[in-house]
């Protein structure tokens, strides 16, 4: 970002190039997924493109909140109006259909200062103060459903880190995409379990760390490994009964030439949504 213009850049030495807004206010910008929202008086987005750069017509409030607050990878909450109601709460998805004013929630006033308090939870939910016309000021929770967050690191011979990421946040219906990255191995085996209150250690002595119940862990069939990755589309039914649904997910790859005979990626912490 410059003084007066926002630019993409793909690390390289090729000229930047300008997506054609200036840049005012002193919001930090916050990704959502592939995407980035940033403040220009108004709240927009971008993918990076000149043609994917757009505002959403939502101006920002006057409440002194430092940033958006991401929530999951795909929503984002700030301050802001329309010009015909009072600040108040917004979230937005990063598209001018899916950014909407919370109803009957407004920023405090005087202080101005109701988003300055809000606070990310480390799994999925944030917590804030608003206003509602009924009940006053109180503090206030956004659950934003479908989440995931890494937990832990991958664990191989040597300086091996195998790695486990999901590309969106998890809904029911869709299949679910977990992309893996491996320096060794031929096949990747993920299996999931619900979550545990602490990691239990692969064995007595062993640096890896198992996520998952042992119990209760069930496996998907082993997928190859291929150009030093795997990408597994996992179906997850459109059922409403799993909504909400925790998971911990993790893979085992191999064979390696670690301990057991297989390398070990973090942990991903998932929410299953709508």
């Amino acid at each position: 970002m410059g003084p007066d213009s926002i630019f993409a850049s793909d690390g390289s030495a090729n000229e930047p190039v300008r997506l054609g807004a200036a840049v005012s206010g002193a919001l930090p910008p916050v990704a959502l997924g592939n995407r980035l929202l940033f403040e220009n008086q108004t709240a927009w987005i971008t993918d990076g493109t000149p043609g994917g750069t757009r505002s959403l017509g939502v101006q920002r409030g006057d409440s002194l909140h430092e940033s958006f607050i991401a929530c999951g990878r795909r929503q984002a909450l700030f301050d802001g109006h329309d010009g015909l109601l009072p600040t108040s709460l917004w979230i937005s998805d990063g598209t001018v259909t899916g950014s909407r004013r919370v109803p009957s929630l407004t920023i405090p006033f005087p202080a101005r200062s109701g988003l300055a308090n809000l606070h990310a939870n480390a799994q999925d939910f944030v917590v804030f103060a608003a206003t509602h016309a009924t009940w006053g000021t109180e503090p206030f929770v956004h659950a934003p459903g479908a989440n995931v967050l890494v937990v832990g690191q991958g664990c191989g011979a040597g300086t091996r880190t195998p790695d486990l990421a999901g590309d969106y946040d998890p809904r029911i219906g869709p299949s679910l995409t977990l992309p893996g990255r491996s320096a060794a191995g031929q096949f990747a085996v993920i299996f999931s379990s619900p979550p545990i209150p602490f990691p239990e250690t692969l064995a007595p002595g062993s640096p890896c760390l198992l996520h998952a119940d042992r119990a209760t862990l069930m496996t998907w069939p082993a997928l190859p490994i291929t150009a030093g990755g795997v990408r597994p589309p996992l179906a997850v039914p459109q059922d409403p009964v799993l909504f909400g649904t925790k998971l911990v997910v993790q893979s085992a790859l191999g064979p390696t030439d670690a301990a057991f005979g297989f390398d070990l990626t973090n942990g991903l912490f998932v929410t299953l949504g709508r």
